[in-house]
């Protein structure tokens, strides 16, 4: 996926689309059609972090933290020479902040 503002393109770290992919499938197979409508959510807040990176919520140093509209997840963001590197795709209430090793890869 490429950015159009302020980077040049957007990486997801293979962890957080495994999470994206589970969440995607939890929400399809309990509510049919959510599955889709929560990808919509997680893409949309995708697109406000490449227009705006420095608009999250700092967690840690260097990385910062953007809530996806109507869901109860997080997508936990760093910025790499000009790449926006997506960590994960946190659920907001479970296991805090045990994405923070992936920031080393």
């Amino acid at each position: 996926m490429r950015c159009s503002a302020n980077t040049d393109e957007i990486f997801f770290h293979s962890e957080a689309t495994d999470e994206l992919d589970d969440s995607f499938r939890y929400y399809e197979n309990e509510y049919p059609g959510r599955g889709y409508c929560f990808v919509q959510q997680v893409e949309a807040c995708v697109r406000r972090i490449c227009r705006y990176p420095e608009l999250g919520t700092e967690e840690l140093p260097g990385i910062r933290r953007m809530v996806v509209d109507r869901f109860p997840y997080k997508i936990i963001y760093m910025l790499h020479n000009e790449t926006i590197v997506i960590l994960a795709v946190a659920h907001a209430h479970r296991m805090p902040e045990y994405w923070k090793k992936r920031s080393d890869d």
